[in-house]
């Protein structure tokens, strides 16, 4: 007979399990009072004390007494029970150290020609080059005028009271048979506080013998303020 201290699960401390084992060659009937354990199914039947947990081996057939439950075991489990659920996922593991740069792959075959990209910003001015040589000396041209004569200036003066955009022209005119050689603009304004209202918009030859200036309102004149152009003509004698 032997004696082994197992765990219980029905909340016992432990369970103290007693084994009887046959005597080699013994009859069945020279056995002790254990016989039949385990019975022919081979399953052992035995009772425990409620109290202490303490477990006899009794015959399958025999009862437990009133102080004590009954359990039941076979030598050989049964069928294995199917799997478990899966576990959850574990942590993630921290990063491994880089490996080893891997040895270079052959070299890929060349690819389709891409689209036209669009044209890129104008580049900023290069350098300025060296200078030329001299070029030959041109023709001599015709001798111009001898002389000339300023014409006194023609005016123009607006309405009163202007409004922004009106443009005043004046036009200097040459003597008959006489060439414009130049010319110039002015203009005041009879308020003189409103002269930065008014701006020359061209002061240039219009004709072989005239020079013609216009001016723009670039504000509403005030009141009865007027604006004067006056056209400067340079002719030929």
């Amino acid at each position: 007979m032997s004696r082994r201290t197992i765990t219980s699960g029905a909340g016992c401390a432990f369970i103290a399990l007693i084994v009887l084992t046959p005597v080699a060659g013994g009859s069945r009937s020279a056995q002790p009072p254990g016989a039949g354990i385990p019975n022919r199914a081979g399953v052992y039947a035995g009772c425990y004390l409620n109290r202490t947990g303490t477990l006899r081996l009794v015959s399958t057939a025999r009862r437990c007494r009133a102080s004590e439950t009954r359990a039941t075991w076979s030598r050989r489990g049964g069928r294995r029970g199917l799997a478990g659920p899966a576990g959850p996922a574990g942590l993630q593991g921290s990063q491994g150290p880089q490996g080893p740069q891997g040895a270079q792959g052959a070299q890929g075959a060349q690819g389709a020609q891409g689209e036209r990209g669009a044209q890129g910003p104008a580049g900023p001015a290069g350098p300025a080059g060296a200078d030329g040589p001299q070029g030959a000396a041109g023709a001599i041209g015709p001798a111009g005028p001898s002389d000339s004569q300023v014409l006194a200036p023609a005016a123009t003066t607006s309405a009163a009271g202007a409004n922004s955009g009106t443009v005043v022209s004046a036009v200097a005119t040459c003597p008959a048979s006489k060439k414009i050689l130049g010319g110039g603009a002015g203009y005041s304004v009879s308020n003189v506080a409103q002269t930065n209202r008014v701006s020359v918009l061209t002061s240039s030859p219009s004709a072989a013998d005239a020079w013609t200036v216009t001016a723009r309102v670039n504000q509403n004149l005030g009141g009865t303020v007027t604006v004067t152009v006056s056209a400067y003509a340079v002719c030929t004698v």
